[in-house]
C-alpha cells in the first residue's frame, strides 16, 4: 500500500497578517531575527498553532504570535498590515531546507519566461506541489491564477528578473 508522506512547513505573506481565531505571544530567547524560532514554537504546538504573525516593532525589536486558525482553514485571505509578516503552516509531499518554503506576494506576478504553463489547476496549493515537483529544472516562482486555474512555473524568480515582477488582477499570486 502506497501512502504519501506530508511535510510540514509554512508559506510567508510580507505586510499581512490574520486575526481570526486566539493569538498567544510566543517567548523568545532573543528579540531580532526570531522567525525560526517562532515557527519552531508553531511545530510544537502541533494542530494547535496553524500560523504565526511577526511583528517588527520600535527599535529593531520583534514580537511573534501563536494563532489557533489560519486564513487556508478559514477560507479567506489575510489582510493588509505595514510591519507584519504572516506565516501559514502548510503540508506538502516535499520542503527546501529552509523554515518557509514558499513566499507569496497577493495580487502580484511573475511575467518572465514560464518554463511550464499547468491548466486546470485547483488551488494555491496544488500549484506550489507542481513548483516543488519540478525536475526538468530548479523551480523557484510559481504563479496561480484562480480566474483561469493555471499555474506558471519557472526557474526565474522576482529576485532573479525583478523587471518581470508585477501588479496583478485579484486572485492572482
Amino acid at each position: 500500500e502506497f501512502r504519501r508522506v506530508l511535510f510540514r512547513s509554512y508559506e510567508k505573506v510580507v505586510d499581512y497578517t490574520f486575526s481570526r481565531g486566539t493569538r498567544e505571544e510566543i517567548t523568545t530567547d532573543v528579540d531580532i531575527g526570531i522567525a525560526s524560532e517562532c515557527l519552531q514554537v508553531c511545530n510544537d504546538q502541533g494542530d494547535k498553532c496553524l500560523a504565526v504573525t511577526l511583528q517588527n516593532e520600535r527599535g529593531g525589536r520583534q514580537r511573534c504570535f501563536a494563532l489557533s486558525s489560519s486564513a487556508g482553514k478559514e477560507n479567506t485571505d489575510p489582510s493588509s498590515a505595514t510591519g507584519v509578516t504572516y506565516f501559514e503552516k502548510t503540508c506538502s509531499t516535499r520542503v527546501c531546507g529552509k523554515a518557509w518554503s514558499f513566499t507569496r506576494v497577493p495580487q502580484y506576478e511573475f511575467t518572465g519566461v514560464a518554463n511550464e504553463e499547468v491548466r486546470d489547476v485547483g488551488s494555491r496549493s496544488a500549484c506550489r506541489e507542481l513548483c516543488l515537483a519540478a525536475t526538468n529544472y530548479v523551480c523557484r516562482s510559481a504563479t496561480y491564477s484562480a480566474s483561469f486555474s493555471t499555474c506558471r512555473l519557472s526557474e526565474e524568480s522576482r529576485r532573479s528578473a525583478p523587471a518581470s515582477f508585477r501588479p496583478a488582477a485579484r486572485g492572482t499570486d
